[in-house]
């Protein structure tokens, strides 16, 4: 390996092992929620200038919508149209809260 040259690491792992959105979660970087409640609206807060963005993929596959794209510092909601696994890339630190 070259110094400085990037490291992948691949895994696969079953959509139960994820962690679930309960009432909030933090974090930055990549990341896939598991949320398993209905129709809802979540509070999505970057307190810092950068960019994320969620996604929403059914469990099933059938089914995929971007529900935001945004620049931070950012305060405000976004609808969650159902259950499914939430990709959330992040650039900066972030909060998602039910």
């Amino acid at each position: 390996m070259v110094a400085g040259s990037p490291r992948w690491k691949f895994g696969f792992r079953g959509s139960g092992s994820l962690a679930e959105l309960g009432n909030a979660a933090e974090g930055k970087g990549e990341d896939v929620l598991r949320y398993t409640g209905g129709r809802t609206t979540v509070r999505l807060e970057l307190k810092e200038a950068g960019r994320v963005t969620l996604r929403l993929r059914s469990f099933s596959g059938d089914y995929e919508a971007e529900l935001i794209t945004c620049d931070g510092p950012f305060r405000g909601t976004v609808d969650l149209p159902g259950p499914g696994l939430i990709e959330v890339d992040s650039r900066v630190p972030r909060t998602i809260t039910v």
